[in-house]
């Protein structure tokens, strides 16, 4: 049977957490109670620090290479191994340590979306050629390119099914060395899921519709909007709105 729980999912290779980056995530879990928590950790990394901030937190270890690299973080995001873990569950939410979520995401899956993250301002263009995907490349108009305006992947909701559908089609794909195979990957993971996502069919969300849930960049009245669920990423875009925002909500959650 299927939970409608919604595990909040933190990869880390930190043993020791920053301030802030605790404060995010006290926020996170407090403003969803009935979720249980998760550290992705590298196999043999201490969790003694982690477990007494957070003790209620579960662990799940993976290979310590998948925490090494940019490249090799994403080929762990890419990996039906990692979904696997999660398959009594229908959604996950993962969240790394530089996002934070203020509301209850238990309402999200209604929206009825496999794949939701930050929208991308602008857009990002792919053009599959042969073995290749072409990222914001100009081709002419008779050359099917694929819009992306949407799915950061530091704060994203995940239907777990979806992802372990599109990862398996996706690898049978001639253009799938650009992002299953390392060596030669040209784009990040949360671009390669929401390709695979748009390719294959499934309803995703536009920017307007994105910008209402997760967001990187916004005014300094978000925390006002009914709608907007989570931010991520505020401490390389403004920290003065993340300290903001997070003073508020500490203030709204206590």
């Amino acid at each position: 049977m299927i939970s409608e729980t919604i595990p909040i999912v933190t990869p880390t290779h930190k043993e020791t957490l920053s301030e802030i980056e605790i404060r995010r995530l006290n926020l996170t879990l407090k403003s969803n109670p009935k979720s249980p928590h998760i550290f992705v950790i590298p196999n043999g990394m201490s969790c003694t620090n982690l477990l007494s901030v957070f003790p209620n937190s579960l662990i799940v270890s993976k290979p310590s290479y998948y925490f090494t690299s940019v490249n090799a973080y994403n080929s762990l995001m890419l990996s039906s191994e990692f979904y696997m873990d999660y398959q009594s569950y229908e959604y996950i939410l993962l969240a790394q340590t530089d996002a934070f979520v203020v509301r209850d995401i238990a309402l999200l899956p209604n929206l009825g979306f496999p794949y939701i993250g930050a929208s991308w301002n602008p857009s990002f263009i792919l053009t599959p050629i042969g073995w290749r995907i072409f990222v914001n490349r100009k081709f002419p108009r008779s050359i099917k390119s694929h819009e992306l305006q949407g799915g950061n992947g530091g704060l994203s909701l995940r239907n777990i099914k979806v992802m372990l559908d599109v990862l398996h089609r996706g690898a049978e794909l001639r253009e799938s060395r650009s992002f299953m195979q390392e060596n030669i990957r040209r784009i990040n993971e949360d671009l390669a899921i929401s390709y695979l996502c748009n390719i294959f069919g499934y309803k995703m969300p536009d920017r307007d519709t994105l910008d209402k849930i997760f967001v990187e960049t916004n005014s300094s009245e978000t925390y006002a909007g009914d709608l907007v669920f989570g931010f991520h990423g505020l401490n390389k875009h403004n920290s003065i709105l993340e300290e903001e925002l997070l003073l508020y909500y500490e203030k709204v959650n206590n």
